[in-house]
């Protein structure tokens, strides 16, 4: 199991769950209504756990008794969170930030005991975690006096498909995450993949309904596989080397440019062609922004080189992020593309590229969802937000 410090969780939301976000502008809490429709056959255990509002080096989790959301204390195990759902819940949405929403098939989640309200361990899907057997899943939120998102990211893994419904009173109904497909052929989807995505499935025998656990993002196990750690495994270098080299070397022609118009925003477009082993950007405004020739890892999680620079005068950040977004979108294999227009072309469809996204993407509702750290370039990630949210319903949906 792994320890969640409070820095690598912040870290890993902002960069990794494309977050929405939303004023809270109305006098009376949403409510959380969570509707099981999975047809699994097992008992759904679910509980939250979440920073506090007011104290974000501490980890709170809805008390099911009582209804308030309750301090984790020393000695206390994830497990203590957990109860039995009915067809139908609804509570009153506590005020949590960075919130998590488990949902534990046939069993609560477990972990050693909390060493302190700051320093708790939450499951981990790759290793040698007891929780790893467990088909669960999550979505997030975060609810308090002037803001808050939810958001059902995939950017981790699948395992239990579920949609959510945001109903406010200034945009009305809204609809997130929603799968077009039952979830055992979405999973026989991701295990009729190439090899190294194949692998990243995970089988068990211990449910009667199915033979499946997880498909897993390729993003953990590429850190694992740099790590040599215990556990799934995905050598991105491998997988995305060849294809690296030959955007690289495409971009370093004379007369290839990659071309991005950012007028509408900034006043400026942005051109840019590889030098060395740097792709290097001139916008209109006579700044440059650069991107050095980055591994597999840095590609599938969006890091490394394709973190965005947090100083520079002016609008340099927010272009410099722009840019280098776009061109992390190589997880749709488009960059190849000589239009401009790389949003106008059909992803997935010359390999290599991230098949667990595809696959993800082939059976979301209006082909809409969030796979990979980028996911929201080109607008293909859903999202929603209300300033007077009124209801949040989360449906787990047929297997």
């Amino acid at each position: 199991m792994k320890k969640t410090h409070l820095s690598l969780l912040l870290a890993g939301i902002a960069m990794f769950t494309g977050h929405h976000y939303y004023k809270a502008t109305s006098t009376t809490a949403p409510t959380l209504t969570i509707q099981d429709q999975s047809g699994s056959g097992e008992v759904i255990y679910w509980g939250i756990i979440g920073l506090g509002n007011t104290d974000s080096a501490n980890w709170y989790y809805l008390d099911h008794t009582t209804q308030s959301v309750t301090i984790t204390t020393k000695g206390q195990q994830l497990g203590s969170i957990f109860t039995a759902l009915t067809a139908t819940t609804t509570i009153n949405l506590p005020k949590l930030s960075s919130a998590r929403v488990y949902f534990a098939v046939g069993q609560p989640l477990t972990s050693t005991p909390f060493a302190s309200a700051a320093d708790i361990v939450l499951p981990n899907f790759i290793g040698a975690d007891p929780n790893s057997g467990i088909i669960y899943d999550k979505f997030e939120f975060t609810y308090n006096d002037s803001m808050g998102f939810v958001n059902t990211t995939l950017v981790d893994y699948f395992a239990i498909p579920m949609g959510v419904t945001l109903t406010g009173n200034q945009k009305g109904i809204q609809n997130l995450g929603r799968f077009t497909s039952p979830r055992d052929t979405i999973l026989g989807q991701m295990a009729a993949s190439s090899a190294q995505y194949a692998a990243l499935v995970v089988t068990s025998t211990a449910y009667a309904k199915t033979k499946y656990i997880r498909g897993v993002s390729p993003i953990a196990p590429s850190a694992n596989y740099v790590a040599k750690g215990a556990g799934l495994k995905f050598d991105a270098d491998e997988y995305y080397g060849f294809y690296i080299d030959s955007i690289w070397s495409a971009y370093s022609k004379p007369g290839r440019t990659w071309d991005i118009n950012l007028q509408a925003a900034y006043g400026v477009s942005a051109t840019g062609r590889v030098i060395g082993k740097d792709f290097v950007f001139a916008d209109t405004a006579g700044k440059t922004y650069t991107i050095t020739k980055p591994s597999g890892f840095d590609l599938l999680g969006c890091t490394g080189v394709f973190v965005p620079v947090t100083y520079g005068a002016g609008v340099y950040p927010q272009i410099d992020g722009i840019i280098k977004r776009d061109v992390a979108a190589m997880n749709r294999s488009v960059a190849q593309a000589v239009s401009q227009d790389k949003c106008g072309q059909v992803f997935y469809t010359q390999a290599p590229y991230n098949e667990y996204a595809k696959v993800v993407h082939a059976n979301s509702y209006d082909g809409l969802n969030y796979a990979f750290p980028y996911d929201d370039v080109c607008d293909g990630s859903s999202g929603m937000g209300d300033t007077e949210p009124v209801n949040i319903t989360a449906t787990l949906l047929p297997w």
